[in-house]
């Protein structure tokens, strides 16, 4: 399951009988767009799988890069093509998958971003900012602020990564695992304190 789709089951469950909040949510989903990489371009696609854009790299002139967007010149196109990070899942496989053949495009920036990231206790992918937010699941970083709502660090962990690989649907497979996902590598040190047998015995109120 991609996390767009993820996220609207998430939504769904919380906010349906609020009919503010179905269209908050609705709005909030109609924006969401997902990028699928491909041996020679990428995909953009809406969040019911419609393609939108469909580019291949030997059409692109030229990528200008920054840690907020992307602005692709193309053939035969006047106005640069601008992919934003917000709203676009897998943004940042995409950034990673940039041939290296481009003049404008800083592929030292690129590169330093990445190697800045920590490793995310939650969901086990080096994916976290120096503000202490993991941009793969959006938990934050261990701190003092949240050591006053928990009895200890792993009492943190242990309870988001129940919400991280809690399953959406009823039969849903549960995997638990960090494969890296959205461009972001595993982290080494990730220890996972969930395992599938919990979903069966406890509730988030008790884990």
């Amino acid at each position: 399951m991609i996390l767009g789709e993820k996220v609207r089951s998430i939504l769904e469950r919380v906010f349906f009988p609020n009919r503010s909040t179905k269209k908050f949510m609705n709005d909030y989903m109609n924006r969401l767009r997902y990028i699928e990489v491909t041996e020679d371009g990428f995909l953009i696609k809406d969040i019911n799988h419609k393609i939108e854009e469909d580019i291949k790299w030997s059409s692109v002139k030229d990528v200008d890069y920054n840690q907020k967007r992307i602005l692709l010149t193309l053939e035969g196109k006047e106005e640069e093509m601008v992919i934003p990070m917000q709203f676009h899942e897998n943004w940042h496989k995409l950034i990673r998958e940039i041939p290296k053949a481009y003049p404008t495009c800083d592929y030292d920036s690129i590169n330093a971003f990445f190697d800045n990231l920590q490793g995310c206790d939650v969901c086990g992918l080096i994916a976290v900012e120096e503000d202490g937010e993991c941009m793969a699941c959006g938990n934050q970083k261990w701190n003092s602020e949240i050591e006053k709502d928990f009895e200890s660090k792993e009492a943190y962990i242990k309870q988001m990564q129940f919400y991280e690989f809690e399953p959406s649907e009823e039969n849903e497979h549960i995997a638990i695992n960090n494969n890296p996902e959205f461009g972001f590598e595993s982290y080494s040190k990730w220890i996972p304190y969930i395992k599938v047998e919990d979903y069966k015995t406890i509730t988030p109120a008790n884990v």
